[in-house]
């Protein structure tokens, strides 16, 4: 959600997010209370059932003055301001130092299936959206700077060569192997984590938002999100 569809929800300092049922209101706000000893996160005033939804409610930290941007807007200032490249640093480390802590101080060896499932394990399932996006679809790609275009299933004869070493471009084998590499009994580095490092989740001075996924999540995992 940006910043202005944030703010447009606020009412006196707060923002009310909504959640579809009780039971992930309960998970989110359970997720919430393992981070915010942790890290910087708003506070988390209560909840309001309405007949329809439930609504978590949150400290706007935009209408309260503790944040001034997202991620998304800091990155997007840097790329035509060369002076505002130091905070987006500066904002991207502390992601870093966040994440590095829970790893050390949280982190421990655990099934997939511990882990808050719905980023990875929900959406590599047969069926799920990696199926609905890839599979079910032949996306045309074309090639940067080029009038070549290229769809997922040409792909598939063609090899890549990184560093000397030749890597397929076969997405559906690619999925077929991820999916054995993420069966619920193999373990994982996880810590307690936020669960969705993208740039719409993170505010400047950092603050992260949304606790949709909050709780252990992979290491690797939560690296790749950030990526």
């Amino acid at each position: 959600m940006s910043a202005i569809a944030r703010r447009a929800t606020a009412t006196a300092g707060v923002f009310h997010k909504p959640v579809a049922t009780r039971e992930r209101v309960a998970a989110e706000a359970n997720g919430w209370a393992r981070l915010a000893s942790r890290m910087a996160v708003p506070a988390l005033h209560g909840q309001i059932a309405l007949p329809d939804r439930q609504l978590l409610v949150y400290e706007d930290v935009f209408a309260t003055g503790r944040c001034e941007l997202l991620m998304g807007d800091v990155i997007a200032l840097a790329d035509r301001d060369p002076a505002v490249q130091p905070r987006l640093n500066r904002l991207v480390d502390g992601v870093c130092a966040d994440l590095r802590a829970a790893a050390e101080e949280t982190g421990k060896s655990v099934p997939l299936s511990e882990c808050v499932p719905d980023l990875y394990l929900d959406r590599i399932r047969p069926g799920s959206r990696l199926d609905r996006w890839y599979l079910r679809r032949d996306l045309p790609l074309t090639l940067p700077l080029t009038d070549t275009t290229f769809t997922l299933r040409e792909l598939a004869d063609f090899t890549l060569t990184a560093n000397g070493r030749p890597l397929t471009l076969n997405v559906a084998d690619t999925i077929g192997n991820l999916r054995l590499a993420l069966a619920p009994d193999r373990r994982r580095l996880a810590g307690l984590t936020q669960g969705d490092p993208t740039e719409p989740n993170i505010a400047d001075p950092l603050c992260w938002l949304d606790f949709e996924f909050a709780g252990r999540n992979t290491v690797a995992g939560e690296a790749a999100n950030l990526l």
